[in-house]
């Protein structure tokens, strides 16, 4: 099951070590823990960033824990049709 779904599925809202918002688009190739996101905001600012994917399994870069959408106000399938 979780190799199929993920640790984190498609959709979730993740905060990175980096103070970023990121929602996870894809499972990656390798990891479990550490799927492909898009970037959302920096935190705890909020200041939108530009749309850009990250492959966690490649980057520094790592997930500390899921997020609430409600909590920071975001429409996560809105923010994905963008």
């Amino acid at each position: 099951f979780v190799k199929l779904i993920g640790i984190y599925p498609t959709g979730t809202l993740v905060r990175l070590a980096s103070d970023r918002l990121a929602v996870v688009l894809v499972q990656g190739n390798g990891s479990a823990l550490a799927p492909i996101v898009q970037l959302i905001c920096t935190l705890p600012a909020r200041l939108p960033l530009v749309p850009d994917t990250l492959d966690l399994e490649t980057s520094d870069d790592r997930i500390l824990a899921i997020e609430d959408p409600a909590h920071w106000d975001l429409d996560i399938p809105a923010l994905l049709r963008a």
